[in-house]
């Protein structure tokens, strides 16, 4: 099994686009891996990723976990949010949960 971490501003990025065409790229399992990598490096040519690097990043982990899905039919591969969890990307940002109190409960890892 993989879970991937994702976050709710994967969503909120993608209902930000203005083109249909783009949402449909970061909402369809037929967009390919290369042609994500091709729209990452369009992003990587703009100034502070036109503000959007966090949401840009977690859209395309879902386009990621879709292609690895089809890619690995026998394994259980899937993204889930855990909410909006005080950690050290947002601590001082009002973020009150632990993350023991997420939505998202995974394994620990352990290498």
């Amino acid at each position: 099994r993989i879970c991937n971490i994702g976050s709710a501003s994967a969503p909120n990025f993608v209902s930000g686009l203005g083109d249909a065409s783009l949402k449909a790229f970061f909402t369809s399992s037929d967009t390919s891996l290369e042609d994500l990598e091709k729209k990452l490096d369009e992003y990587s040519a703009a100034p502070d990723y036109e503000g959007v690097a966090y949401g840009l990043s977690k859209a395309s982990l879902h386009v990621l976990t879709m292609q690895l899905q089809k890619a690995h039919p026998s394994l259980f591969i899937n993204t889930c949010s855990p909410g909006y969890v005080l950690t050290d990307l947002t601590a001082g940002m009002g973020a009150s949960k632990t993350p023991e109190q997420s939505n998202c409960h995974v394994a620990p890892l352990h290498i």
